[in-house]
């Protein structure tokens, strides 16, 4: 706007620009988006240096209108959970801007956030707040935040970060240099962008023939604990460089890399699949014999039999005569099937590619252009396996290597992944993996720690997950279990039941004929009259019963489910078991609960040997809905303070609360 009304002759009384948060706090994903907006800031900052008063406002998210609403909407109470400023606070808020440089006393960047979006931004950010956000601050109005305290602008925050940067360093927070003597950056304040955790180690990733790195490997950034990097290696004539020559020389490769990877300034793992995981050893190989870098700190291998096997396994593959044991490598005798392949028709190359066991060849049959990417990486590669000598030489020294096996993988004879012993003197083991070739694309754990909540019926659910994982070891325990608003197991069933009962009447007959009698009025509940059912609900105190009176469409929508969870509850049979071991159990409870005894949810202690603790809350059944600020809080605190008990420990650096 400047520009054009100043090329036009124009005089500039003062301008205002809409900007956006997410240039100074960033958002994964938002890159462009962030970057438009500190241009704006740029901008404005720097009209208001030469006397113009030109205004840049770093708006937060606006509860009902805006971009973020539109695609999270929510409640009024969610909205100012989030920190996102009603319309009216918005507009007051402009008004005074507007107002202040209409009269030359506001010019830069503003900043127009409610405090509650501050809080969650910087919630759990390390190290030292920056004073703009200092504690006592966080509960100023927005009017003041407006009135920029302490010259709260981008370049004080940028002298601020720069000095804090310095401390660090100057404290030692910075990391050693490697053999060149080129030092690594300090790392940067949490609080300036969406920084990941600091990186401790790297895992540098090679993958099998045919294959690209970065797709083989692009979910395990996501699975592994924040502080370990993950490197998928992208090798020449591969993926995005597939314009450059092709390399085919296993040992060479490896040299190549052991002289440019970054293996001098942090710890490192090695991870190879196939093709990959003979490059993986070969590198560990190059970096011991000539000193370049630390030993890496552990070699998994998966999918490949063992370097004095692999050429000759690969080999096998692509013959139409049995090898036998004594017959001299037929390495010509493949490579002459690969000369000349880009003459050959398309269904031949196709069919070499199927012997190899290669991955994708439906994509590849029904994608000429898929075909015609895959087709050179994939020749190449034959050709560097085929090709690749073994020298035999004295095992790795002090390397923990572990070998994954997959127990489908045609490819590999039997018992061949357990040879990789030999290759190292370090700690050695093979971990079967039901799958085949490809199991590393396919066979993820989902292992990050986490809790369990569970409210009313959730929480027994919930306990029974507990109780599932526990005998059946098929993950880690949950760090915790949260139940509110329920009886706990032995007495769940029985109190459900008491409320479809009239009152103080004792069950006829024992608790199973009771419950039998409550799941009698359910049978064929599609056929009773809308009226009955609602009966049924208002006795078992469901929520919303009023929109469903009135709303019939709700009504036809929610009585499906809420007949399943009573007829669920009803049926629920509690079997006597040891408590859970050492699980913390946080019981929230409703004092205005006219559902559960008040005895009841201290009863929960008997069901773990853990720390248990209950906390009254005010509220009826229904308080995780109409509470839901006070019940997160307490959940973030209880998560937060086993996370710091347990530092190092099953949660290490995982990124989970």
């Amino acid at each position: 706007m400047e520009l054009k009304l100043t090329v036009a002759g124009l005089p500039l009384a003062w301008s205002a620009t809409f900007s956006s948060v997410s240039a100074l706090a960033g958002f994964s994903g938002h890159a462009d988006y962030c970057a438009a907006n500190a241009v704006a800031d740029a901008l404005a900052s720097s009209a208001a240096e030469r006397g113009i008063t030109a205004l840049s406002v770093q708006w937060g998210a606006w509860s009902s209108v805006g971009m973020a609403a539109q695609k999270h909407p929510g409640s009024a109470d969610q909205a100012a959970a989030l920190g996102m400023l009603p319309p009216a606070d918005g507009m007051a808020a402009l008004a005074a801007l507007l107002a202040a440089a209409n009269t030359g006393t506001a010019a830069g960047m503003r900043g127009a956030a409610a405090p509650a979006y501050w809080r969650l931004l910087l919630r759990g950010a390390p190290g030292r707040t920056p004073a703009m956000f200092a504690a006592e601050r966080l509960g100023v109005q927005l009017a003041a935040l407006l009135e920029d305290p302490e010259g709260a602008t981008v370049r004080c925050l940028a002298r601020e970060a720069h000095a804090l940067l310095k401390d660090c360093a100057g404290a030692g927070g910075g990391v050693s240099g490697s053999s060149a003597g080129a030092s690594a950056p300090a790392a940067r304040s949490a609080w300036i962008a969406p920084a990941p955790s600091i990186v401790r180690m790297r895992l540098f990733c090679l993958p099998y023939a045919g294959g690209v790195s970065e797709n083989v490997f692009a979910r395990w950034a996501a699975l592994v604990p924040a502080c370990i990097q993950v490197c998928p290696v992208e090798i020449p004539g591969r993926g995005r460089r597939e314009c450059e020559p092709a390399l085919t020389d296993a040992a060479k490769l490896a040299r190549v890399l052991a002289h440019s990877l970054p293996l001098q300034d942090k710890p490192y793992a090695l991870m190879g699949v196939c093709l990959g995981a003979i490059v993986a050893y070969e590198l560990a190989r190059a970096v011991e014999a000539e000193s370049l870098a630390p030993a890496p700190l552990a070699l998994f291998v998966a999918a490949a039999s063992p370097p004095d096997l692999y050429a000759r396994a690969v080999m096998k593959l692509y013959l139409t005569r049995e090898l036998l044991a004594g017959d001299p490598a037929p390495t010509e005798e493949v490579l002459a099937k690969l000369r000349g392949w880009r003459d050959l028709p398309r269904e031949t190359v196709m069919l070499v590619f199927e012997k190899g066991n290669f991955a994708g060849l439906d994509a590849m049959r029904r994608s000429e252009r898929l075909f015609n990417r895959v087709a050179p990486m994939g020749v190449a590669d034959i050709a560097m396996a085929v090709q690749y000598r073994h020298v035999p030489r004295p095992p790795l020294c002090g390397v923990r290597l572990t070998a994954f096996d997959g127990l489908a993988d045609a490819t590999i004879e039997r018992g061949n992944m357990a040879r990789w012993r030999a290759f190292t003197d370090g700690p050695c083991r093979t971990v079967p993996v039901a799958g085949d070739h490809y199991f590393v694309t396919t066979h993820y754990r989902e292992d990050k720690p986490y809790a369990l909540f569970g409210a009313c019926l959730g929480a027994i659910v919930a306990y029974e997950l507990a109780r599932v994982v526990e005998a059946d070891a098929l993950a880690p325990p949950p760090v915790a279990l949260f139940v509110a608003a329920v009886s706990p197991p032995h007495l769940y069933a029985g109190a459900v039941t008491r409320l479809y009962l009239p009152p103080g009447a004792p069950p006829a007959g024992g608790a199973a004929a009771a419950a039998e009698g409550v799941l009698a009025k359910l049978r064929g509940w599609e056929s009773l009259p809308r009226e009955t059912v609602m009966l049924v609900f208002e006795k078992g105190n469901f929520a919303g019963l009023d929109e469903m009176k009135r709303n019939e469409r709700l009504f036809a929508r929610v009585a499906p489910m809420g007949v399943a969870d009573i007829i669920m509850a009803v049926q629920y049979r509690h079997v006597p078991r040891p408590p859970l071991c050492g699980m913390p159990v946080l019981a929230l409870e409703g004092l205005a609960d006219a559902t559960i005894d008040p005895a009841a949810m201290a009863q929960w202690a008997g069901y773990t040997s853990g720390r248990f603790r209950v906390v009254p809350l005010m509220g009826d059944h229904y308080f995780v809905s109409s509470r839901f600020r006070e019940v997160v809080d307490i959940v973030s605190e209880e998560l937060l303070d086993i996370q710091s008990a347990q530092a190092g420990g099953i949660l290490g650096e995982h990124s989970w609360v």
